[in-house]
């Protein structure tokens, strides 16, 4: 049994757990994952999207997680990158907050160049969006120079997004603002993303 590299990122250690014998089948409930899980067969019944599974295993985690690409260019000390994820793998857009919204928020920061990082470059929202900021680019590179990108800026704006989280979370980012928004909002939920200990979030709304 082996669980391969994600690709792009040589540098992950591949998983080789050898010949298993699945025998009975454990499950685990609710959130919290054991301290030490036997390799058998093994169901995740529950919400284990948890920030408190990898809280204080950042910089660790930051070993594995190299992107083999880097962009050709990369985001300066007074920019802004704004990310946005538009769903072209079916995540659904109307989570998506509106272009106002997005040009409401943008205009609260001081910034040399807004570097829009999104899936859907092309999408008629995405350029809507940068008709009504200023000084605004789309990044348009693949999403492994795009995640270094992400990863590589001084400010960046959360998605709600597992890629961009990643990002920011293994990067260099002095600033990480996590907009207000219901996507965002884990209060009511039984998973949360939210890196409660990490001094370089905060909350940013209207």
């Amino acid at each position: 049994m082996i669980a391969p590299r994600i690709p792009g990122f040589s540098l992950c250690t591949p998983v080789n757990f050898g010949k298993i014998k699945l025998g009975t089948k454990e499950t685990y409930y609710g959130h919290h994952l054991p301290m030490n899980m036997p390799v058998k067969r093994t169901h995740f019944n529950g919400t284990f999207e948890r920030y408190e599974n990898i809280a204080g295993n950042i910089e660790k985690i930051k070993t594995w997680v190299k992107p083999d690409e880097q962009p050709d260019y990369f985001p300066g000390m007074e920019d802004l990158v704004l990310s946005i994820r538009r769903g072209f793998n079916h995540w659904p857009v109307n989570l998506c907050p509106s272009v106002e919204y997005y040009e409401e928020l943008v205009d609260k920061f001081e910034y040399k160049t807004l570097w829009v990082c999104t899936d859907s470059p092309d999408d008629p929202y995405i350029e809507d969006l940068i008709g009504r900021t200023r000084n605004s680019k789309i990044a348009r590179m693949n999403g492994n120079k795009q995640f270094s990108f992400i990863a590589s800026s001084q400010r960046v704006i959360m998605a709600p997004s597992t890629f961009t989280f990643w990002a920011t979370m293994i990067g260099t980012s002095s600033k990480i603002y996590w907009p207000r928004i219901p996507a965002l909002d884990f209060s009511q939920t039984s998973h949360n993303w939210f890196p409660y200990d990490d001094p370089r979030v905060e909350w940013v709304e209207l």
